[in-house]
């Protein structure tokens, strides 16, 4: 509510899936991944656009697509080193990798579920891309549903019984 304000004036953007690095949360913050190519860090904004604090270090390989837990204590992202993605949790004090996909695999566009007990991603690898889903407290990755083309989740519905997903036009 209330007249819009300029938090960044450029916020990173994958222009084949047309997501954007940044997140809101119910509780009223917001993380985002400036766009261009430096050192990254994931930052907590007030509704004014008042800093409030990091999140994680800044470095180097950088955190995209970050996406908040409904309560906005931690954040999902991927995150890519040594040519491999995959996603990873961060909060105030650590970063913690989330999935370990195989060599080859990137593990990206993680939406969180409405309560926080589970994760959406992608996961593409050679010749598939599943959509899948994990608990952020450990245990195995289910897949939801596997084929050749880019699925892309979006957003869980408010009792998180389903999850809405997109495939991108090849056209």
């Amino acid at each position: 509510s209330g007249d819009p304000i300029t938090v960044a004036d450029t916020v990173a953007f994958d222009p084949i899936t047309g997501a954007a690095a940044f997140s809101t949360s119910n509780a009223g913050v917001m993380a985002y991944r400036p766009g261009q190519l430096s050192n990254t860090r994931l930052s907590w904004f007030d509704r004014r656009g008042n800093e409030l604090g990091t999140l994680g270090s800044s470095e180097k390989s950088g955190l995209s697509n970050p996406t908040l837990l409904p309560d906005g204590r931690f954040v999902a992202a991927q995150r890519t080193a040594q040519n491999e993605t995959d996603l990873w949790l961060v909060d105030s004090m650590r970063q913690t990798r989330f999935t370990y996909g195989p060599a080859g695999n990137t593990m990206r566009l993680p939406v969180w579920s409405p309560l926080g007990d589970r994760i959406a991603y992608e996961s593409i690898g050679p010749g598939s891309v599943k959509l899948s889903v994990k608990s952020p407290i450990g245990g195995d990755e289910e897949v939801l549903f596997e084929s050749p083309e880019v699925k892309v989740p979006s957003a869980w519905s408010p009792d998180g019984q389903s999850l809405m997903y997109y495939v991108p036009d090849s056209k």
